[in-house]
């Protein structure tokens, strides 16, 4: 398989389609999710969505519909996992992650993947996206990046991932908005 020099990513999105099984395109029902569907087709780049579920989710899989996400305990900054309602507790919610960083890392080595492009989409009013895109970015630069650090703040996962990117030892590329 040849491989993919950049990877476009966002994360995954509770609202989805009432479909049993589907690919990326169908399952999920977000605005912000069929914005960078779009755009990732129209300028014909390769994209996944990051799945609490079933980590990178490429548009040419179909899997069947879920209610996994995370959430960040805003007092300990740990990432915890919500699974069909039921939130996790801590040490399940690190082995559920653990195993996500693993899958993940196996698909980017598999499939070829140098560089990751990021993007959280556009901040919502009345919407703490750090609350939960954090957990996202955090397992990515866990299997992108091999990272090992407990970040547990936003910031500084940004702060170490835009220093690694400097550095050349970086895959992640976070970006604020969708270029033009």
């Amino acid at each position: 398989m040849n491989g993919l020099p950049e990877l476009w990513v966002t994360y995954c999105s509770c609202e989805k389609n009432p479909v049993r099984v589907g690919t990326p395109a169908e399952l999920y029902r977000s605005s912000r999710i069929s914005e960078f569907i779009e755009y990732c087709s129209r300028k014909d780049y390769a994209w996944a969505i990051l799945s609490a579920k079933y980590d990178l989710f490429f548009p040419d899989e179909e899997k069947p519909n879920y209610n996994t996400t995370f959430e960040s305990d805003l007092a300990t900054g740990q990432c915890l996992v919500r699974d069909n309602g039921m939130l996790l507790d801590s040490q399940k919610s690190s082995a559920w992650i653990s195993r996500l960083v693993v899958s993940t890392q196996q698909k980017i080595r598999s499939r070829d993947i140098k560089s990751i492009v990021f993007w959280p989409g556009k901040p919502r009013k009345g919407v703490d996206p750090l609350k939960r895109v954090k957990c996202y970015l955090k397992f990515l630069h866990a299997a992108a990046d091999a990272c090992e650090n407990d970040h547990r703040f936003w910031w500084e996962i940004v702060e170490h991932i835009n220093a690694l990117r400097k550095s050349g030892k970086g895959r992640i590329d976070l970006i604020s908005d969708l270029p033009r």
